[in-house]
């Protein structure tokens, strides 16, 4: 091969080199990242950094990128996953519950999280599940069963700030939901028959309550009407004994009101017995004749 041949063959060699590296450099050196995720940079497997949204550049074949989602993942105990606890008096529950959780989108706890598990459902499957199934038995047997029902609100608060209290690190608990709560059918029918009597009792007393307003409100009515009737004999008697001192102070005083009332006409016809309608007149309003005026 003569050196014209030599130098064809290594151009030959370059474009070739050139033609695979270059889609190489074009599609490895750079990388984008989504508004709900964060990504870890490795430089030859090492944690260099954590990138956060949108477009960034790497060496290539040198770098490295793992994405670590942030938004909000939920678990779920239902069915045959549902927790099997009890309560305070012993009486056997299956709980029901949803827990909403995500990772803390600073740089530090993005990279514990890729550092220590790798990913979301690392992390889920080693603290978040394990330690969250602990507590949620923990505080639901604080309850007796009858009480878990009728507070059932408060208990899921107990149940949520318990959790969001244990579980601490790169995470964050958003929420816990106590979605349903099933005892054995006998116990769950022995609830219902003392809630059915407990609504019994209420109502009784209820009506007893307002049976005693009503006898309230009658004796008091009863009270105000025997008042009056008080009142209005109090003011008779006053009447009565104040017209009474009028006549002592004054005897005259019903022979003017005689007087008033006589129409001055004389009965025609007497009853047996009866007498003739008279009216004292007193002396003094009478005049008499002198002496001295008599005829001779």
């Amino acid at each position: 091969m003569d050196n014209q041949d030599k130098a064809m063959f290594k151009i030959t060699g370059a474009v070739v080199a050139v033609a695979i590296i270059t889609p190489i450099v074009l599609w490895g050196g750079w990388y984008t990242v989504d508004e709900g995720e964060r990504a870890v940079i490795l430089r030859n497997g090492s944690n260099i950094g954590v990138a956060g949204p949108g477009l960034h550049f790497k060496i290539p074949l040198i770098d490295g990128v793992e994405r670590v989602s942030i938004r909000s993942h939920s678990i779920e105990w239902t069915g045959e996953s549902a927790m099997h606890t009890y309560s305070r008096d012993q009486q056997p529950a299956v709980l029901s519950l949803k827990l909403v959780w995500r990772i803390k989108p600073d740089d530090a706890s993005v990279s514990q999280v890729y550092s220590q598990y790798k990913d979301a459902d690392g992390i889920a499957g080693a603290i978040i599940m394990p330690t969250a199934y602990e507590k949620v038995k923990t505080e639901f047997g604080q309850f007796n069963a009858i009480t878990a029902v009728q507070e059932r609100e408060r208990l899921n608060n107990v149940i949520e700030q318990g959790v969001q209290s244990r579980i601490k690190g790169p995470v964050i608990v958003e929420s816990v939901q106590l979605q349903n709560i099933d005892y054995s059918e006998e116990y769950e029918k022995a609830i219902g028959d003392r809630m059915v009597a407990q609504v019994a009792v209420e109502r009784v007393t209820q009506n007893l309550k307002r049976d005693k307003k009503q006898a309230e409100i009658t004796i008091v009515n009863a009270e105000a009407a025997a008042k009056e009737i008080r009142l209005i004999g109090d003011a008779k008697a006053a009447a009565l004994k104040a017209q009474g001192d009028a006549i002592m102070a004054a005897p005259d005083i019903v022979a003017l009101k005689a007087a008033e009332k006589w129409d001055g006409v004389l009965p025609t016809t007497m009853p047996p017995g009866g007498t003739v309608p008279f009216i004292k007149i007193p002396e003094n309003s009478v005049a008499r004749p002198k002496v001295n005026d008599r005829p001779l």
